[in-house]
């Protein structure tokens, strides 16, 4: 199952710094993280800002997936990048 999410951050946050977040909040249901798109511009996002347009590939390998569960994933991750890189999301 794949989600897409966009968040605004600062510029000196690394993709990198938004996947190891992933890995650790998502670590059973998490197989992959993709960057897609990178948008700056500071009239749009604010100063010292940048947007990340992210995927999110889930799996269990042992059983089917349910929305529920992935919605879960997901919002826990909204919460970590929020609380831990300051991010906002882009909706």
């Amino acid at each position: 199952m794949r989600r897409d999410l966009a968040v605004v951050i600062g510029k000196s946050v690394k993709f990198s710094d938004l996947a190891a977040v992933a890995k650790k909040v998502g670590k059973k249901l998490l197989k992959d993280i993709n960057l897609f798109d990178v948008f700056e511009d500071e009239t749009k996002l604010g100063e010292g800002k940048k947007s990340y347009a992210t995927s999110f590939t889930f799996e269990d390998p042992t059983r089917t997936l349910q929305d529920k569960e992935v919605d879960a994933v997901m919002n826990e991750l909204i919460e970590a990048f929020e609380g831990k890189l300051g991010a906002l999301i882009r909706r």
